[in-house]
């Protein structure tokens, strides 16, 4: 099961991404990355509800897979853990997702729940970065540059 997605550290040798791939406005985000996460972790473990922070503590001990590793494609259980901000901690239910290797890098389909969301799992500074969009299930998504 792959617990947390968005951006995950990873053990392989960095490769670079064309910085025209990424939106401004995620590059800024990208940016104060390091400073986001802490204080969001500290937010979800000092906080969070005793049953989520047991689970957010499983999926950091996690072993991560090779970056881009030839495992990774393929049909996933997936799980969101969003942390920090209005509510501290939320864990959302399992879903399916899809990894499909692109040559370069994969593309991500969250493919149950009235929620969804497609992009692009890029490799940038040894870091699994989303680059995505959100939508709802019966409607069209709009491309990532839009």
């Amino acid at each position: 099961m792959i617990t947390a997605l968005v951006v995950s550290a990873v053990l392989a040798a960095p490769i670079v991404v064309d910085d025209s791939v990424m939106r401004a406005q995620e590059k800024v985000r990208l940016d104060a990355y390091h400073a986001t996460a802490g204080r969001a972790i500290l937010q979800a473990l000092s906080a969070g509800s005793l049953g989520d922070v047991d689970q957010l503590q499983e999926a950091m001990l996690g072993v991560p897979l090779p970056a881009f590793s030839t495992t990774l494609a393929g049909a996933w259980t997936c799980r969101t853990m969003k942390l920090g901000g209005a509510v501290p901690l939320v864990i959302y239910a399992p879903f399916n997702c899809v990894f499909t290797a692109d040559g370069e890098s994969f593309t991500f389909e969250k493919t149950t729940g009235s929620q969804r969301t497609i992009g692009r799992v890029i490799l940038q500074d040894r870091t699994m970065i989303y680059l995505g969009v959100g939508y709802v299930a019966d409607a069209e998504p709009m491309d990532y540059a839009d």
